[in-house]
């Protein structure tokens, strides 16, 4: 019974590989680090080609505690972009193919990784929007920033992950959002593979509530399956929350959820409670300089096999500074507190209650040569401490400076 189940994983995850292909050539989407849809449109044209090419080091290029080695880096990253708005549908989209050579490393040098990211956006009607968004990436290094659950492991890996959300305006101050997401990891290392496959669905439903002009309250559910292709660590989590959207000035934008969360092993072990909250803001300091911060509890997935979840403190933030019109900054960075207790723990694992800290921190800035040419530079540390796990902690540094050409 158990190879049939995971057979039936493989069969899924393999057709919705291909369906995020298909759609991402559909619909390409550009979602272009921290640039937004609004950016997007404001292009003079539909499309946009940009190749850049980056010189840096890395002076930890396994993400290793004792064994720590440098090696200067080369990079090429072609891009291709399309936009095209018609009167009641967005359709947008990115490939990025980037080559990174490693001068000092053994065997391959090479790491090579491609994305594809696509978005559909139609109004149906002024009250009901659908927003179809596809994310495709072929890639080695880790996520950190992308993840609150900081996924660490190196090596070749698919992610794939597609989401639907419809949003119907009932009446003038009732409206409900309903969002359903599909998040799969497929390791090509075949002992990552054995202990970290996985596909998440997600179902998050909100209710809206326009109170007042400035302040929407907002309470609903949400529902998280996750199931591994290989590894005893399959589980649910339901999420109940209560909170409100504020617009305290059009510069500033406060949100905030209150909840609880329960667990579920789904293997006849116990269930357990746990808070659930976030909160978020968005700031427009002034002409040049914008602000954002966003804090989170939750429960999220984690890479450590003996652990089903981990309960995350995560925060971030992302500061921008525009100098002049040529020359702008930005400064991004992560937090993640996570505690493994053994509510979470794997039965019969023997590895009790322990924590993890990660912290990542970059710096980037951007001179504008002219309509066609930039320069950039980034400097980014990491660092991962457990308090059992030697072999998990980390400090790594990476800066790099490049050209990049747009058309």
């Amino acid at each position: 019974m158990k190879e049939i189940c995971y057979l039936e994983l493989m069969l899924r995850k393999r057709r919705h590989v291909v369906f995020g292909l298909f759609l991402c050539f559909l619909s390409l989407n550009l979602v272009k680090g921290q640039e937004t849809s609004q950016q997007v449109l404001q292009q003079k044209k539909p499309y946009s080609v940009s190749v850049g090419l980056r010189q840096g080091y890395d002076d930890n290029i396994y993400t290793s505690s004792n064994n720590q080695k440098g090696s200067m880096t080369t990079g090429i990253q072609p891009s291709f972009l399309i936009n095209y708005p018609l009167d009641q549908t967005l359709l947008s989209g990115r490939y990025t193919f980037d080559s990174l050579y490693y001068w000092d490393r053994e065997g391959d040098g090479w790491d090579l990784s491609h994305e594809l990211v696509g978005r559909i956006n139609h109004s149906v009607s002024e009250r009901f929007n659908l927003d179809l968004r596809e994310r495709f990436r072929y890639a080695q290094n880790p996520e950190i920033l992308d993840s609150a659950s900081a996924l660490q492991r190196n090596g070749n890996y698919i992610n794939n992950t597609a989401s639907l959300q419809g949003s119907f305006q009932w009446t003038p101050k009732f409206g409900t959002v309903t969002t359903y997401t599909n998040d799969l990891y497929d390791y090509e290392d075949e002992i990552t593979k054995q202990t970290n496959n996985n596909m998440s669905q997600t179902v998050n439903q909100d209710l809206r509530f326009l109170i007042d002009p400035t302040v929407t309250i907002v309470t609903g559910g949400i529902f998280q399956d996750v199931s591994y292709e290989y590894a005893d660590r399959s589980f649910n989590v339901y999420t109940g929350n209560v909170g409100a959207d504020w617009t305290v000035s059009p510069q500033v934008t406060v949100s905030g959820r209150v909840g609880g969360q329960y667990f579920d092993p789904g293997d006849g072990g116990s269930g357990s409670t746990s808070p659930y909250g976030s909160l978020g803001l968005n700031w427009i300091l002034g002409a040049r300089s914008s602000l954002s911060a966003n804090y989170s509890h939750s429960l999220s997935q984690t890479d450590i096999a003996t652990s089903y979840a981990q309960e995350t403190d995560t925060i971030t933030s992302t500061f921008k500074y525009q100098w002049t019109p040529r020359f702008s900054t930005s400064l991004q960075g992560l937090y993640t507190f996570g505690s493994y207790t053994t509510e979470m723990e794997i039965p019969n694992s023997g590895m009790g209650d322990y924590e993890e800290n990660v912290a990542t921190l970059t710096l980037g800035a951007t001179y504008k040569l002219n309509e066609w040419l930039d320069l950039d530079a980034s400097y980014t540390f990491t660092n991962v401490a457990d308090d059992t796990n030697r072999d998990r902690e980390y400090t790594r540094n990476q800066i790099s400076l490049g050209i990049r050409g747009t058309y």
